[in-house]
């Protein structure tokens, strides 16, 4: 692939390495909070689903 044949991003805009590297950066951040924000939400699920069952056994 030469240089004329790289794919533009998102925008319209042909990145430099450093650009298209933090905006890896960013994209990779964002993913990881969004991971620890569904384990969260796993975790109170989980507890939740333990205390009805806890609940309905009564």
């Amino acid at each position: 692939m030469s240089d004329w044949d790289e794919p533009l991003e998102e925008d319209g805009l042909t990145l430099g390495p450093e650009e298209a590297l933090q905006r890896e950066i960013e994209k990779s951040k964002s993913l990881k909070v969004d991971r620890l924000r569904l384990r969260d939400e796993i975790e109170k699920l989980k507890f939740e689903k333990a205390d009805l069952a806890q609940k309905q056994q009564q």
